[in-house]
């Protein structure tokens, strides 16, 4: 009886092991998986216009605003030219440091403007993984502020150039393959109701493409 229990025991973990083994191989046969993602926006600043004193500042953090809005007044010069600062887009204030009666310099920053109408996915796939990425893919997105949430998207668009394109200072100097960064190319990837799940811009997420 013992030897029977003994047996049964070997061939469940045995059973589970290739249980596991199948599983790994068909999860990376048909998905190509990252947790290289994040939530992200069309995003604006909102600067001066021009050397002068912030007259007026209307608006705050949260506030809807539609492109062309007046959300301060700056004077000039000698005081008596007043400049309208406007919306750049439509979409919410998501950051602002603006206070009336400051002195403000040509181009400062006085907000941040986000269009979280249109937020997306940004992932950043490793270069030898790349090809195996198409526009249109169904992709699984999964965002760590709720686990229990799998939303539905797909890839809107590829990256043109691969992560040390544009700043050559982060690669590695080596010259062996062994010393060499695995670079990694950005990917977009649309995904419906975004809005509606109580997710804003920056929260960090993990993304599965189905092959």
């Amino acid at each position: 009886m013992k030897r029977m229990v003994s047996s049964i025991a070997a061939m469940l973990v045995v059973l589970l092991l290739v249980g596991g083994i199948f599983y790994m191989i068909n999860n990376r046969s048909n998905y190509l998986a990252t947790d290289n993602a994040r939530i992200t926006a069309d995003l604006q600043p909102v600067g001066a216009a021009a050397a002068g004193k912030l007259q007026a500042w209307n608006v705050n953090v949260g506030d809807a605003v539609t492109q062309g809005d007046a959300l301060g007044t700056e004077t000039t010069g000698t005081a008596t030219t007043h400049v309208s600062i406007t919306a750049p887009l439509t979409g919410t204030v998501i950051q602002t440091n603006a206070t009336a009666g400051q002195i403000i310099a040509p181009g400062q920053p006085l907000a941040m403007i986000a269009d979280l109408s249109k937020m997306h996915v940004s992932a950043y796939i490793d270069e030898d993984a790349i090809s195996d990425v198409r526009i249109g893919q169904q992709v699984d997105v999964y965002v760590d502020a709720d686990p229990t949430l799998t939303l539905n998207g797909h890839v809107s668009s590829i990256g043109q150039t691969a992560g040390a394109f544009l700043n050559p200072s982060v690669v590695s100097s080596g010259t062996n393959r062994d010393s060499k960064q695995t670079q990694r190319v950005p990917v977009t990837i649309t995904v419906d109701n975004l809005q509606t799940n109580g997710i804003v811009p920056g929260m960090n997420a993990s993304i599965r493409i189905h092959k």
